[in-house]
């Protein structure tokens, strides 16, 4: 397809023109513009104004440059399937939309949403870390856990260091640290 000569702020100008009141054909004349380039350009630019088609101009090679690092990432992770794959390593993953498949997580993260970052306003991230590191000390050694049969994670580690509770294995021991996976 044939470039146009006029760049797209000309078009934009131009269309300007006419809908400043000039007749359309003294204005086809005067710039040397077919008739249906004309309305092709109107259909396409019409109600434009300058700025706004810098801005459209933006945003189309922000666009791009993210799309470009979309690219680039998803490169990147089959490469590290394929290194994975090459040591005998299974790469499993979550399927979007269904958080169930990894429930203690997602409840887990739940639970530092509802009780921690959404009740505190943070203005630094030393107050952040502070007050997460007082949110972790508390989940893990003074709050019971109903999957430690209502003992604190500490009075769990207590009694496996004591042989109990042999005969009843826990499936995971809620302990987290959330200052090395959040904060860093």
């Amino acid at each position: 397809m044939r470039k146009s000569r006029y760049i797209e702020e000309q078009i934009v100008r131009i269309l300007s023109e006419a809908e400043a009141g000039i007749k359309v054909d003294d204005l086809l004349r005067k710039r040397g513009i077919f008739r249906g380039a004309f309305y092709r350009w109107r259909s396409k630019y019409s109600g434009l104004q300058v700025s706004d088609l810098r801005r459209l101009k933006e945003l189309e090679d922000e666009n791009r440059r993210l799309k470009q690092m979309v690219a680039n990432q998803a490169l990147g992770i089959e490469a590290v399937k394929d290194v994975l794959k090459k040591k005998g390593i299974e790469f499993h993953f979550i399927a979007p939309g269904k958080p169930t498949e990894n429930a203690f997580a997602e409840s887990f993260n739940s639970r530092v949403r509802e009780e921690c970052l959404n009740q505190h306003c943070f203005f630094s991230m030393s107050e952040a870390r502070e007050i997460i590191a007082d949110w972790q000390h508390d989940y893990n050694t003074v709050r019971p856990h109903s999957s430690l049969k209502y003992l604190t994670p500490q009075e769990f580690a207590d009694n496996l260091e004591e042989g109990y509770p042999s005969s009843n294995p826990v499936q995971g021991i809620p302990c987290v640290s959330l200052t090395q996976t959040i904060l860093t």
